[in-house]
């Protein structure tokens, strides 16, 4: 297969995405069964894979026509789009029949219902502001980390709504993050994200006070919780909120801001990559132990 083919999947950007899911099975029983965590994760990702294989396939029709200049897209690689529609469906049947196998069959249904209605039109949540942030939120946050204390069995504890709040501040900001660096083309296409309905200098207010808020409610969550692995998020939040700020001061001096969150955004990418290897390693020594 072309190595052009494999951008498509997006993996840098779908790896990230397991963090959540990992972190839960921290968070819960399920750190000593590495069988069922592997199950879930494997699963989960294969519905992420989809999800960004619909959007490829719908954005290859119009963002990507102003955005050449982006590492991703069909037209761009000339990537067939019969073989993106195919590896869709593949990938969502195979997250849906293993998570099955967890008798989370209806929460797999959900989260694929979800993130193809956020991409695929005529109801495309993802040109319809605030709900495109809620909508990624819930297929990539909520749900997978609710998942866990399904399958575990374990009770959710006022503890959980706290944890949830922590991670839904700070993926809005990284979805904000990615929202931003497609702003232009994004406008030029016609869709109205949150990003575009706020503008850049908004866009990066919002993005700092989201940071901020997943940095606060993080800290607390560790000090209430103990679970010492939610740092290096809080860490992570810092750092966008401290960009957030640096990229205030440049609009300040009337530059375009776009170039410094695809910068950023490629930054948090790569950081969230390392911090998610971080878990992995994490899960791995409480299993063994």
């Amino acid at each position: 297969m072309n190595k052009n083919w494999l951008r498509v999947f997006r993996a840098r950007e779908v790896a990230p995405g397991i963090t959540p899911i990992l972190i839960a099975s921290l968070d819960t029983s399920l750190r000593l069964d590495l069988p069922k965590i592997l199950l879930l994760t494997i699963g989960f990702l294969c519905i992420f894979f989809s999800s960004f294989l619909i959007n490829e396939l719908v954005d290859s029709y119009d963002t990507d026509k102003f955005n050449p200049e982006r590492d991703k897209g069909i037209t761009n690689h000339g990537v067939p789009r019969n073989f993106t529609i195919i590896a869709f469906v593949l990938t969502s049947i195979l997250g849906i029949i293993i998570l099955t196998f967890l008798n989370l069959f209806w929460a797999a249904i959900g989260v694929v219902l979800l993130l193809v209605a956020y991409s695929l039109p005529p109801i495309r949540i993802k040109s319809r502001p605030i709900l495109d942030l809620v909508t990624v939120t819930i297929g990539f946050v909520v749900l997978p980390y609710i998942s866990y204390f399904l399958v575990s069995s374990q009770p959710i504890t006022w503890h959980e709504p706290l944890i949830l709040l922590f991670f839904t501040c700070g993926f809005f900001a990284i979805d904000l993050v990615a929202e931003g660096a497609d702003l232009i083309a994004d406008k030029k296409a016609g869709l109205l994200t949150t990003a575009v309905l706020l503008g850049e200098r908004n866009n990066l207010l919002v993005i700092s006070f989201l940071a901020l808020s997943s940095v606060v409610f993080g800290v607390l969550a560790t000090i209430l919780t103990g679970h010492w692995w939610y740092f290096y998020i809080v860490v992570m939040m810092f750092f966008l909120f401290t960009a957030a700020q640096f990229g205030l001061e440049i609009i300040q001096h009337k530059k375009r801001v776009h170039e410094l969150l695809r910068t950023g955004e490629k930054f948090g990418i790569f950081a969230a990559g390392i911090g998610t290897i971080i878990v992995i390693i994490t899960v791995l020594v409480y299993y063994i132990i």
